[in-house]
């Protein structure tokens, strides 16, 4: 998509009595804008971990115990970062009295092997944790990598035309007075996850299947060009 506009102004207003000096100056106002559709790169998951009881304490405790046997089958992983997320305990309650304590902690996996996060989601699933969501990324290096080359694109589009438009006007492209470049990444929504908690003692848990999908990486560019007479 784009845009033009002209404006011609001079390059400076002559005193009274005076002849003007100089060519005058027009402005050329144009916009333009480039995408691209780029596979994702980067998985992040959250998983989540629940007991309940009718003490908090022995709430706390069982999770506590399951998520220790539950997290050495993630740590030291390569490629895979691994961060603990919220903690909390609620009551549920009947006629104002408390009938059970839940308490309630997540964890997140993120890596750009995707095949293997799922793995380990699959093992995670094994030992009581649900899946709760999945967001497929870009990482940051990509998401510059391809807006810089979308930026180049997209300025040298601009460049033919205020050439071309100058050409058509009989007047030369001087230059650039101002550009302005902007971006904007529409990245695949996450994907909530039913809560449930699966079998421990199933031990041909499959795991998850979850094709990675696409982004959309997109720059615009706004510039004024300055048209003179050609020479």
């Amino acid at each position: 998509a784009f845009a033009l506009a002209l404006v011609a102004v001079p390059a400076f207003w002559p005193a009274a009595g005076q002849a003007a000096e100089g060519p005058r100056s027009t402005a050329l106002h144009l916009d333009d804008s480039a995408s691209r559709e780029v596979p994702c790169n980067w998985l992040r998951v959250e998983l989540t971990l629940e007991t309940a009881a009718a003490e908090p304490a022995a709430a706390q405790d069982e999770l506590n115990r399951k998520m220790t046997a539950a997290l050495p089958l993630v740590k030291g992983k390569t490629g895979v970062d691994l961060k603990t997320g919220s903690y909390t305990s609620y009551a549920d309650r009947s006629e104002k009295q408390i009938t059970t304590w839940r308490v309630r902690q997540s964890i997140w996996l993120a890596g750009g092997d995707s095949a293997m996060i799922l793995g380990l989601v699959g093992k995670l699933q094994q030992k009581g944790l649900a899946l709760t969501q999945l967001n497929y990324e870009l990482t940051p290096d990509l998401t510059r990598a391809t807006q810089a080359e979308l930026t180049t694109q997209a300025l040298q589009r601009l460049r033919e035309r205020a050439e071309q438009a100058a050409k058509d006007l009989g007047l030369s492209f001087a230059g650039w007075t101002s550009v302005e470049i902007g971006s904007a990444n529409q990245a695949p929504p996450p994907r909530p996850m039913l809560r449930m908690q699966a079998s421990a003692a199933s031990a041909s848990y499959a795991p998850p299947v979850a094709p990675a999908g696409t982004a959309i990486v997109q720059v615009s560019v706004r510039a004024e060009a300055a048209l003179t007479p050609a020479k």
